[in-house]
């Protein structure tokens, strides 16, 4: 590309005659053969010399052919521009058309199935039925209560079938569940029959370890007495409860209860308690001690025997006999004893009790009896001290 200010050819120019300095005239030819001993001037020094003139001239045309296009662009320092550069507006981007279903059908990824999950509603409360509240047992008056205990007391005999038959009146009825309720005829019997053996046994610290409708003793850990009323009782213990069953009675343990059962009662262990029932059979019985010394003992009678293994602080009484391993501070009434190894040991006959087994009531009888109500060959009271073994 030629300069527009510079656009001859300096190649096309004749050469410069160093010793006129004019461009375009022509100089001495050279001489041929000439060298540098012939007064330094050579054919060859005019030449360089146009040379370095000429490329002295396209490098000034070539800074000034930057200078101009510089000038053209900015406009130079100060003055506005005569040329600027046109504002281009974006191009639209052409719209993209839609392709068709079966393409997009074809091609597209296929998506799960949006799964609809139907609103949970509440759940609707259901009233519970309302149950008809029980009417609370009436109250009796203390007339009435007095004049029933002396009903017992005036009695020649009382007979542990009244008991048995009190507790088969209880379990066959729903009166228990009713609020106050009170069966007082069953609970003066109880009571009446403890009275008269603690009489014959002349043992006055002899009393109930728990009452009906007695609450908690206020000592810790102490709670109201329970009561129980069921046709059969099971289970590994039981403690300060009243058991009413209509059955059999099979406890680990029993510990200040009051169990009145028609069937068997069995069980291991047991200390403070009163039981009657039909049979009587345990590996230990021991009647309350605090601090080494007895305060109440147990009473077990049954209507027809009794078996118990190691017994303390124990009165008995069974018409068909009590068998036992080692018994200490043991008494009985109108049974007959078979035992190995005692202490302390002592027997009464009374005329205020029957055990025996009514016919009537599905049981076997007892022995005849004799006066006063007494099985008939029973012992009279006696009392004995050290240790002996046998029958009696």
């Amino acid at each position: 590309m030629k300069n527009p200010l510079y656009d001859h050819d300096l190649d096309a120019l004749p050469p410069t005659d160093p010793g006129s300095g004019h461009a375009g005239q022509a100089g001495p030819k050279p001489v041929p053969g000439a060298s540098k001993v012939d007064g330094g001037k050579s054919a060859c020094g005019p030449a360089k010399v146009v040379d370095r003139k000429r490329r002295s001239r396209q490098v000034a045309g070539l800074v000034a052919l930057i200078l101009v296009s510089l000038a053209s662009l900015t406009g130079g320092p100060g003055k506005p521009t005569a040329r600027r550069a046109a504002i281009v507006a974006p191009r639209p981007i052409p719209p993209v058309p839609p392709r068709p279903p079966a393409y997009r059908a074809a091609n597209m990824p296929s998506m799960p199935a949006r799964v609809v999950v139907p609103r949970s509603t509440p759940p609707v409360a259901v009233p519970l039925p309302i149950e008809e509240v029980p009417e609370p047992w009436p109250a009796v008056s203390f007339e009435e209560l007095k004049s029933l205990r002396e009903e017992y007391r005036r009695m020649p005999v009382l007979r542990l079938q009244v008991i048995m038959d009190g507790v088969r009146r209880v379990c066959a009825s729903e009166d228990h569940r009713r609020p106050g309720w009170r069966d007082y005829p069953l609970e003066f019997a109880i009571d009446e029959m403890v009275f008269r053996v603690m009489h014959a046994t002349r043992r006055p610290n002899l009393e109930l370890p728990v009452r009906f409708g007695q609450p908690s003793d206020g000592e810790p850990g102490s709670r109201e007495v329970a009561l129980k009323v069921s046709g059969k009782e099971s289970g590994q213990g039981v403690s300060r409860s009243i058991l009413l069953v209509d059955g059999d009675v099979d406890m680990t343990f029993i510990s200040d209860c009051l169990i009145v059962a028609t069937g068997k009662v069995r069980f291991q262990h047991g200390s403070g308690n009163v039981i009657l029932a039909g049979e009587i059979g345990t590996l230990s019985e021991r009647g309350r001690e605090r601090d080494g010394r007895p305060i109440r003992p147990s009473v077990l009678m049954a209507e027809t025997s009794i078996f118990v293994h190691d017994a303390e602080n124990l009165i008995t009484s069974a018409p068909e006999g009590i068998r036992g391993t080692f018994l200490r501070n043991m008494a009985s009434i109108n049974s007959l004893i078979e035992f190995q190894h005692q202490t302390g040991f002592a027997k009464y006959a009374s005329k205020l009790v029957d055990l025996r087994r009514s016919p009537l009531s599905g049981g076997q009888a007892g022995r005849v009896r004799g006066r006063g109500g007494m099985a008939e060959g029973a012992p009279r009271p006696t009392s004995s001290g050290g240790r002996t073994s046998g029958r009696r």
